[in-house]
């Protein structure tokens, strides 16, 4: 991604490395421990392993697989405008992760709390500790249950970019946007510098969802992104400079540009 420069996804290959080989050792030790008198750590090591997997498939998506599926998923929204949708596996994928930590802090809290006549101590101020944590983890599918949390998208409109992340909302006029940047962040960052108090944002999710940024501008991040985010820099950058081009956004225009990355003046 020219934008960026070039990526330096090292350190990224090298965690992803080392959470497969945690899984692996996860999973050996489920089967060695099945076999002998740990049974009962079977299946934190199973829920573990399975936790480190869906970590990597999401590592995957957001750190490496950068590019997605180009053009193929920006879609017209009955004519509203130009949809560009979030990644569908971190979406899933971050709401399995909490489903997972729940499912273990909550197979923790019971365990203590049927050994109340065991030889672990304290076994019930455990179970209320670890029950909590799960309660806490639940929260982000509830969320989710609720439409507070949802796949995020970016909306290109005629009459300015409406950017839905994962628990808040940020709407912004085309003529109030000042500038747009391509800047490397937590990965590539498309960054759009409004006019001051032009940003209008609507916070949904107070836990979890993320925290919108003061009204001087929208943050994209790259990495959530469905399709490449250099072509969605480029879109960006081209309704922002042609203000005659934006009627088209909602037509089949728009979607046929977009495919075919035509983001050279009209």
């Amino acid at each position: 991604m020219a934008e960026w420069g070039q990526p330096r996804r090292a350190k990224w290959y090298a965690g992803l490395a080392w959470l497969a080989l945690l899984a692996l050792v996860a999973f050996a030790s489920a089967g060695v421990a099945a076999t002998g008198e740990m049974t009962g750590a079977v299946k934190y090591l199973l829920l573990f392993g399975v936790l480190f997997v869906i970590i990597i498939v999401v590592g995957f998506d957001s750190r490496i697989n950068l590019r997605k599926h180009g053009a193929s998923a920006i879609r017209n929204q009955s004519g509203a405008g130009l949809v560009i949708p979030y990644s569908r596996i971190g979406f899933i994928g971050s709401a399995l992760m909490m489903v997972m930590l729940v499912v273990i802090f909550a197979a923790a809290s019971y365990d203590f709390a049927r050994n109340v006549e065991g030889d672990v101590t304290s076994p019930i101020a455990a179970a209320i500790v670890f029950g909590l944590i799960a309660a806490f983890f639940a929260t982000y599918p509830l969320q989710i249950v609720t439409g507070k949390i949802a796949r995020g998208k970016v909306i290109l409109t005629p009459s300015g970019i409406e950017h839905r992340s994962w628990g808040y909302q940020s709407r912004l006029s085309w003529d109030d946007v000042v500038h747009v940047s391509a800047i490397n962040g937590d990965g590539p960052q498309i960054w759009l510098r409004a006019n001051s108090g032009a940003v209008e944002t609507t916070r949904f999710a107070r836990i979890w969802g993320g925290r919108p940024r003061d009204n001087s501008g929208i943050a994209i991040e790259g990495k959530n992104l469905f399709v490449d985010p250099a072509l969605v820099y480029r879109m960006v950058s081209f309704y922002v400079s042609n203000r005659t081009a934006r009627t088209e956004l909602g037509a089949e225009a728009a979607l046929q540009r977009a495919r075919t990355s035509s983001y050279s003046s009209p």
